[in-house]
């Protein structure tokens, strides 16, 4: 089934006063110089997902800063689903700190049908460092993947979070607390904290897989090997989910006091980190080349493409900013006939148009220049 936007309109979001595009279900490729504002389009469409779009920005950054002080900024989308046509909004709040969701007209109160609806998969430069950042970057990295392929886990995510603050509260402003309360919290962070985990774990599994289904020869861009590192993640390995629980429950007592001074929790979910590999090689990722580690980007992010329509039934949007100019001309038609085979409508950015001229007529074509959006269709 097809999943893909019809028409995106801007209003003074980032370099944009006013910006509309119509579009069908081929590749959507944005051209123009740098700076013009190309990435800001893929930063609009992210955000028709929950979470922060692809530059993790604060709400109030997004706004044009040539807007009036009454003026908000928004996005809005009519995309074409397996659920028929959907209409969905986003903005910023006039009231405060957070953005409005609506779909279909109907106001959301939180995000997470968002995550029912869409699947959006991006690859930005910023991401080069992957392998190389921290633990946490990963983390965020391997969640937003797990959440395309299973619309809970971001829901989970979030819960799991709260309760590790509301534990983290009670530790550190009261002296006694009552330990039944505690202790049944706990209870609740344990019990999430396993079934994000055991998500994460039938993710990287099924990724690998989708990966081999992709059949892209291992010289034109490596197949990567994923794993996830923890204390609570290697004991789950080996046991049933159960016993991980009380286990995980059960680290959480005995730190109690060591996370009454420090925050947080010392041992859980939150300190997983995850790990990939060049396979053929055998090699961590963070000690491969710069190039070798783009080609398992592009692998993950293909694999994780196929994954989500395999499981969900309609693939995801595919943002890919700067992809072509990193890759050569061989790499390039490999990555654009995986695409048009996984049936993804990718929006792709560029300086030079040539480095598309792959796609010859199965991709429609725009000119951004100063923030103005022309073009064919």
């Amino acid at each position: 089934m097809a999943f893909f936007i019809e028409k995106l309109s801007l209003t003074q979001f980032r370099s944009y006063t006013s910006a509309r595009l119509n579009c069908d279900h081929r590749p959507v490729i944005l051209t123009g110089p740098n700076g013009a504002g190309k990435t800001n389009v893929l930063e609009a469409i992210s955000l028709l997902m929950p979470g922060r779009g692809i530059r993790r920005a604060r709400i109030a950054e997004l706004k044009n800063i040539k807007a009036s002080p009454a003026e908000y900024w928004a996005v809005s989308s009519k995309l074409n689903t397996p659920f028929g046509p959907t209409q969905i909004g986003t903005g910023q709040h006039p009231d405060q700190d957070g953005r409005m969701i609506r779909i279909d007209g109907i106001d959301q109160k939180s995000q997470t049908p968002l995550a029912e609806i869409s699947a959006i998969v991006w690859l930005t430069p910023q991401m080069d460092g992957l392998f190389l950042d921290s633990p946490s970057v990963r983390r965020r990295f391997l969640d937003r993947m797990v959440s395309n392929f299973n619309p809970k886990h971001q829901s989970h995510t979030s819960k799991y979070d709260k309760l590790l603050r509301e534990r983290s509260s009670i530790l550190k402003t009261q002296r006694a607390p009552d330990p039944h309360w505690l202790s049944a919290l706990e209870t609740q962070i344990a019990e999430m904290g396993i079934a994000i985990a055991a998500a994460r774990h039938l993710f990287c599994e099924r990724l690998e897989q989708a990966i081999e289904r992709l059949k892209i020869d291992e010289s034109d861009f490596p197949f990567p090997r994923v794993e996830i590192h923890g204390l609570i993640d290697d004991f789950l390995k080996e046991n049933p989910a159960v016993d991980a629980e009380e286990f995980f429950k059960q680290r959480l007592s005995e730190s109690r006091q060591i996370d009454s001074y420090t925050g947080g929790a010392q041992d859980g979910t939150h300190k997983s980190d995850f790990r990939v590999y060049h396979k053929g090689m055998n090699m961590p990722a963070e000690n491969c080349s710069t190039g070798e580690q783009k080609g398992l980007l592009v692998k993950l992010i293909l694999g994780q493409a196929a994954l989500v329509k395999a499981e969900r039934g309609f693939p995801p949007l595919l943002l890919l900013d700067d992809i072509a100019a990193h890759l050569d001309a061989r790499r390039r038609d490999i990555l654009f006939e995986t695409i048009l085979g996984l049936d993804c409508q990718s929006w792709m950015t560029g300086t030079d148009v040539e480095n598309f001229s792959g796609l010859k007529d199965s991709a429609q074509y725009f000119s951004v220049k100063n923030s103005i959006i022309s073009g064919q269709n």
